[in-house]
């Protein structure tokens, strides 16, 4: 008796491990077929910039559509913008694209004259070139009223940053259309900042080690960081950052969203142009790419 009850149980024993592995063979066939039956997400074209692509590091929470609360809302917010902080007419911006051209026409051909004095060559002196980028609010197209441009000269090596704030400046403090200007060279950041008929100029410098800067030059590139000093680094973080913003949030108004922001950073009694705090402005400006890619419809 006991003897067939060891067989009996032996048995059972033989027979579910032969059906064990059965069982999870169909739940992984019916999981697959699941699989396949479940719509396909839609594809997601991702930009590229400097050589790279732009992917979201988590994937999105939630793909819907906004709801009419969530139109409503932004509509009450877009009312009230344009009240509290209105953007600039189109001759105003008109203006300020005028303004930009005069300072990189006035950099280039400074950029040559001290590439001369220094001994090169006349015809190596304007091949020298230079670039003038811009950042922030005005590289994002946020046209607000008072606003300022920040903006970046970039200059090869025969040019120096004690050149920068020597020749350049006293050419600045010499232009009729410049008044007051003031300069920080020890500064993080160094700076140049004026205003250029009526308009604010925060004037940044970058050195690179090379011995002209071309009109194609990619800002977006890591290789243009290599062997530059700790300030240059520094200054082209912003056209960088800026650039990258417009890629990722390259649909619908995102930029605009964060004007709110902004306003609300200015009505802060420790904000200006030099001393703003850094760590606010930076987690707004990375709100931005951050919702565009958890909520990707509603931006």
């Amino acid at each position: 008796m006991n003897m067939h009850m060891h067989m009996h149980m032996h048995t059972r024993e033989e027979i579910r491990s032969c059906f064990v592995p059965d069982l999870r063979i169909r739940a992984a066939a019916r999981t697959a077929s699941s699989a396949a039956d479940a719509p396909m997400p839609p594809r997601r074209d991702f930009p590229m910039l400097g050589g790279r692509r732009l992917k979201p590091a988590f994937d999105p929470i939630s793909e819907d559509e906004p709801t009419a609360d969530d139109l409503r809302w932004s509509d009450k917010l877009w009312n009230y913008m344009q009240e509290a902080s209105p953007q600039e007419s189109i001759a105003e911006q008109q203006k300020r694209s005028t303004v930009m051209g005069e300072i990189t026409t006035l950099f280039k051909a400074w950029v040559t004259s001290v590439c001369e004095s220094k001994g090169v060559p006349h015809e190596l002196a304007i091949k020298a070139g230079g670039q003038v980028l811009t950042s922030g609010s005005y590289r994002l197209g946020i046209n607000e009223k008072g606003m300022d441009i920040d903006t970046i000269c970039v200059a090869p090596q025969p040019v120096t940053r004690e050149d920068f704030f020597g020749s350049l400046q006293a050419i600045l403090e010499d232009h009729d259309s410049v008044e007051n200007l003031s300069s920080i060279p020890g500064a993080a950041v160094p700076i140049i900042t004026f205003d250029y008929d009526g308009i604010n100029i925060d004037l940044l410098f970058a050195l690179l080690p090379l011995d002209a800067v071309p009109e194609d030059f990619d800002v977006n590139f890591d290789d243009v960081l290599r062997g530059c000093d700790q300030g240059t680094e520094k200054s082209l973080n912003g056209p960088r950052v800026t650039e990258m913003l417009t890629k990722a949030c390259h649909t619908g108004p995102e930029p605009q969203a964060s004007r709110p922001q902004a306003a609300d950073l200015r009505q802060q009694p420790c904000y200006s142009h030099v001393r703003a705090p850094p760590w606010a402005a930076r987690a707004q400006v990375r709100l931005l790419p951050r919702r565009r890619a958890l909520h990707p419809p509603m931006g």
